[in-house]
């Protein structure tokens, strides 16, 4: 962080601490260029200063807004690394459908598409304004966030009410009989899902536990056994089920990896009882409910304990998935010391690249990449001149297997990602610099001008 970034950082602070309340985020979003984690990490600095001074109030006031920031950009981050395209391209459409439509026509249009509007929309909208905001294209950039804005505060959970247990029961059985039945395939299931929304909460969560343990008690243990799968196979499907209130269907899924934990004995069932961490772990890394700090390092440890039985020379390829996951875990670990935990999430995607190799995996290789860019740029230790290099070479690396007609969720981020790190660049000549980064936001562009004209 250059001299005249960290004073850029200070007045934007200073600005929020001095405005009305409930205005911290308009000021933010006009100043999208400086939110980023390097902003995150000089506002709790200032934040320890404030606290040693006595300024109680202002230190509580940055902690929460520096809290609010983290859950944002994880979010952001993780609408343009979903691996279900289908709904990503349809909030594409939908912002296309938005920037091109008669002024005045918005509402109607968002009246029409209410199956699409959520929180991961939101952060779609503002990802794009913050491209557009890049390239130039300013009042497209304010027009998409005067949407965001109303949609952010209105969205909640307006789902009808609870109905009886009996029905959540009846609903329980069918789910796992259509698991049972077709193995898990999303695409009978998630019909079925999507038509029992209102009983997709938490309520349905203790629902499963308490039927389990009534069912262990009476069946036999082959029974037992496979009723676990399915409930196992039921909570990967929720996990990834982009319809409903995403906080419930974490609380799902983190309820049905328990509950199957609480039977699957280790000894007996090593494999079952090693995937189910590895899922709790991804689970409990996505939660949003409950401490974050707190679900990040009890994630960290599913992980640790699934690579008990994880071992590469037996397992190679599920001991590859796991060190990715405790290399993205560690990258955005808030306890323990930052540098030190950047260096143990370099340390797991390096050890995961050993088995994930470019001519076996290529996706997973390129994934990996573009987390080793992720994390370069935001390294510590080492010089950062030569982290930077590091970085763009590992974004270049992904997007030789990125292809925008193929991932194109993949690629725009790679290419947003990338332009960012020629920003910072420190070598090169500087205007070069921010020419390739202006290059790399026009690229990743690219992918909402093909749903806007799809014909070219």
């Amino acid at each position: 962080m250059d001299e005249r970034r960290l004073q850029e950082y200070v007045a934007l602070i200073k600005e929020l601490l001095d405005c009305a309340s409930g205005e911290e985020f308009v000021i933010l979003k006009a100043n999208a260029k400086l939110v980023d984690e390097d902003l995150i990490m000089v506002m709790e600095q200032i934040a320890i200063k404030a606290e040693e001074q006595g300024a109680v109030e202002t230190a509580k006031f940055l902690r929460n807004l520096a809290n609010d920031l983290k859950g944002m950009l994880a979010q952001a981050a993780k609408t343009f690394d979903s691996e279900e395209s289908e709904r990503p391209c349809a909030y594409l459409e939908l912002i296309e459908t938005l920037m091109s439509c008669p002024s005045g026509a918005e509402a109607e249009i968002l009246r029409k598409n209410q199956d699409l509007i959520d929180t991961q929309f939101v952060l779609t909208l503002a990802q794009v304004a913050g491209i557009m905001a890049e390239i130039g294209e300013q009042k497209a950039s304010e027009f998409l966030q005067s949407i965001a804005k109303p949609l952010a505060k209105g969205i909640k959970n307006s789902l009808p009410p609870a109905k009886s247990s009996q029905h959540y029961l009846d609903f329980l059985g069918e789910v796992l009989r259509t698991i049972s039945k077709t193995n898990g395939n999303a695409k009978v299931v998630y019909p079925l899902l999507a038509a029992n929304l209102d009983k997709l909460n938490t309520h349905f969560a203790q629902v499963i536990e308490d039927w389990v343990k009534e069912t262990v008690e009476k069946a036999q243990p082959s029974i037992v056994h496979s009723v676990l799968v399915d409930i196992v196979n039921f909570s990967v499907l929720i996990q990834q089920f982009s319809l409903g209130n995403k906080a419930d269907n974490l609380e799902i899924a983190i309820k049905g990896y328990q509950v199957a934990l609480s039977y699957f004995n280790r000894d007996k069932y090593p494999e079952e009882w090693a995937g189910t961490q590895n899922n709790l772990g991804n689970a409990l890394v996505e939660r949003i409910t409950g401490d974050e700090a707190d679900n990040l390092d009890e994630g960290i440890k599913c992980y640790e304990d699934a690579l008990e039985v994880y071992q590469r020379d037996i397992f190679p390829e599920d001991w590859a998935m796991t060190q990715n996951n405790l290399g993205t875990a560690y990258k955005t670990r808030q306890r323990g010391d930052v540098a030190e935990n950047l260096e143990i999430a370099i340390q797991h995607y390096f050890a995961a690249l050993e088995v994930y190799q470019r001519s076996v995996f290529p996706y997973q290789w390129a994934t990996i990449q573009y987390n080793l860019g992720n994390v370069y740029c935001d390294r510590v230790a080492g010089d950062k001149s030569e982290n930077i290099e590091i970085a763009i070479l590992s974004y270049n690396c992904a997007l030789e297997v990125y292809q925008a007609n193929l991932v194109p969720q993949q690629w725009a981020m790679t290419q947003y990602n990338l332009g960012n790190a020629y920003k910072q660049r420190i070598k090169g000549e500087h205007n070069e610099n921010l020419q390739k980064a202006d290059e790399c936001y026009l690229a990743a562009m690219e992918v909402y001008k093909r749903y806007q004209n799809p014909e070219e």
